[in-house]
């Protein structure tokens, strides 16, 4: 029995001094590829004047005063979870550039597309500089509407204007000379069920012109999708289009920018749940229609300040609410129309270390059962520190 112990030691001991040898063996991936490391640590401090809906950390709109018991209820908040972690890793092969881009945040629940931490982006980069061609696959921002406003609300007016995600994409991009860009894609949100009916994708495509003018740079784009859909086993199949414009002027130290879009059945894909589709009496499922758009006009006062204002609309189909069968659960998401007015300033304290306040002010437009409207207002202000890096 001895014996056995002293051999299983000298096992060991060889073990141990032959690991660190075929440690030190492997490449540091530091030396492989360019690896780059971001985040930042973000607070976010509240007040809400009334009840907002579809969202509690980010605004949606102000809630159904005619469903929610105190609407106009005030509260506060303390929010951290827009920190977040990114790191990327590149590499030349032969005139081709590999790059591969994962990012997390403290959005989301356990379900979906949303995991804690959460999967903000995930994908692989090709591209061939010399074709001015790119294939990205895996979770990146949806690839057309590509602008944001600059809110310091996470929500950058979901709702109210704005059309954004982040979602799954096979996407191809080709650059030609004189500053155009082509983009094709196939968009998918992940599936939750095997019983789910969707069995395609969207189809996108964008054409941006990129051009100088009066020391400026400055950008145009159209934007188009259609998906072809079926919500449930027992429901006709629908069709889900969209078309949208962009526009952004950058005469520093100013910066304008902004969106319009229509569309009919764009849904959950682009943050707009609750006026994707609806039942009318007849329990057929129909696709709603809307159109809505955002502008806001950013001013570099010095290099240490800068203030922005906005303004989002989100106008959907009157006669598609008024058609609706709401389920009790979307009562608060449904509207006639929404908007957002805000105004913010970031003031930079030191190196990567800033300070910012934001007021935003929204109002949902309904309609009661007997066909009269009224209007549900909210306000929110916000004092946000931010530590980047």
């Amino acid at each position: 029995m001895r014996g056995w112990v002293i051999k299983l030691l000298v096992v060991i001991l060889c073990l141990g001094l032959a690991l660190p040898a075929l440690v030190a063996a492997d490449e540091p991936v530091t030396s492989k590829y360019n690896v780059k490391i971001w985040g930042r640590v973000k607070m976010d401090y509240t007040y809400d004047t009334a009840q907002f809906v579809n969202y509690n950390d980010f605004l949606g709109v102000p809630a159904d005063s005619q469903a929610t018991a105190n609407q106009t209820n005030d509260s506060t908040d303390f929010n951290g979870r827009d920190t977040r972690l990114g790191f990327s890793a590149s590499h030349d092969v032969d005139g081709w550039a590999g790059k591969g881009v994962v990012e997390l945040d403290f959005y989301g629940t356990n379900s979906g597309d949303n995991l804690i931490p959460r999967l903000r982006l995930g994908y692989a980069d090709l591209a061939n500089k010399d074709w001015g061609t790119s294939i990205r696959a895996g979770q990146d921002w949806t690839p057309v509407m590509q602008l944001n406003p600059s809110t310091i609300d996470f929500g950058i007016l979901s709702a109210t204007g704005n059309l954004w995600w982040r979602r799954p994409q096979l996407t191809v991009r080709q650059n030609v000379e004189g500053g155009l860009e082509f983009l094709v894609s196939a968009m998918l949100a992940r599936r939750q069920s095997t019983a789910s009916e969707s069995r395609m994708p969207w189809l996108l495509g964008r054409v941006a012109y990129s051009f100088d003018l009066a020391g400026g740079k400055h950008m145009a784009a159209v934007n188009g999708g259609y998906q072809h859909d079926k919500t449930s086993a027992t429901a006709d199949s629908i069709d889900r289009t969209l078309l949208g414009a962009e526009l952004k002027f950058d005469f520093d130290p100013v910066l304008v920018k902004g969106e319009f879009w229509w569309g009919e059945g764009i849904g959950g894909d682009f943050l707009r749940y609750g006026l994707d589709t609806y039942t009318n009496g007849a329990g057929d499922v129909r696709t709603w229609e809307a159109w809505g758009f955002w502008a806001d006009v950013t001013y570099k006062i010095m290099p240490k300040w800068s203030v922005t204002a906005g303004f989002g609309l989100d106008n959907p189909d009157d006669d598609g609410y008024r058609r609706a069968t709401i389920a009790a659960g979307d009562i608060n998401r449904t509207f006639t129309e929404a908007y957002n007015a805000f105004v913010n300033t970031w003031y930079t304290l030191g190196p990567d270390v800033k300070v910012g306040f934001e007021a935003m002010f929204l109002t949902a437009e309904r309609e009661k059962l007997n066909g009269n409207s009224f209007k549900d207002k909210g306000e929110r202000y916000t004092l946000s520190l931010y530590y980047g890096f």
